[in-house]
């Protein structure tokens, strides 16, 4: 629930930074900024948060609550072609948190139900993209669509569960490093965005584990431009 209330903060923040972007970037051509560098210009570099929730059917047996799951911390390079052409790349952290829905017939590590379960990834990610950028603007970003791919490695991974013992007490085991699970991942993606914010969808090409049932591959978000 708190991370859902997160998304929907964002969203709202978003809108308020998308109505002063304008005024707080629309810089003059002649105001002493370094001309090859610039949102609209040759050359640009900048960080970005993202949240986002899988989308699409779980697998039978690994079913995840429709909370907010995928987080993302990056920097993006943009390399401008032309006036509505433009290409980059992406690198940051990303992380995957999937809460496991506890009901009969759930196969995933075991059979036990928790009060709560949890299995997290972490990546160092790498893509690239190329921006479509339609219309005439200032040395602001201004509407985009971006289309991707991407590969990470992942860097951490464990399985989280919690049970309240009938004492009032509560046991929680960790386990880290799990084996089963496959060290590299590929995917793409497609972003549509105005300025500080962007909707993104991705779909992750390979699977988590190395065999067996698998979550769902599709993620939907919002990404915020930082700085």
């Amino acid at each position: 629930m708190k991370r859902t209330t997160t998304l929907v903060f964002l969203i709202i923040l978003s809108l308020s930074l998308t109505a002063q972007t304008v005024v707080l970037e629309a810089a003059p051509a002649d105001s002493g900024q370094v001309k090859n560098f610039g949102p609209n210009r040759k050359h640009y570099i900048h960080s970005n948060l993202a949240l986002g929730m899988p989308i699409g059917r779980s697998a039978e047996g690994v079913k995840v609550l429709p909370r907010v799951f995928d987080s993302q911390y990056g920097v993006r390079y943009k390399l401008k072609l032309s006036e509505g052409l433009a290409t980059g790349l992406d690198f940051g952290y990303q992380s995957h948190s999937f809460t496991i829905k506890q009901e009969p017939g759930k196969m995933l590590f075991d059979t036990i139900l928790y009060d709560r379960e949890r299995i997290t990834f972490g990546y160092l990610f790498l893509g690239t993209y190329l921006r479509i950028q339609p219309g005439k603007r200032g040395d602001v970003i201004g509407r985009f669509i971006d289309i991707g791919a991407k590969g990470g490695y992942r860097i951490h991974s464990s399985h989280i569960t919690r049970s309240n013992l009938e004492d009032g007490s509560t046991t929680k085991i960790i386990r880290s490093r799990l084996t089963d699970t496959e060290p590299l991942y590929w995917g793409a993606f497609a972003r549509i965005g105005f300025n500080a914010i962007a909707f993104y969808l991705e779909y992750m090409g390979s699977t988590h584990f190395t065999s067996g049932p698998d979550f769902p591959a599709f993620t939907f978000g919002l990404q915020l431009k930082l700085n």
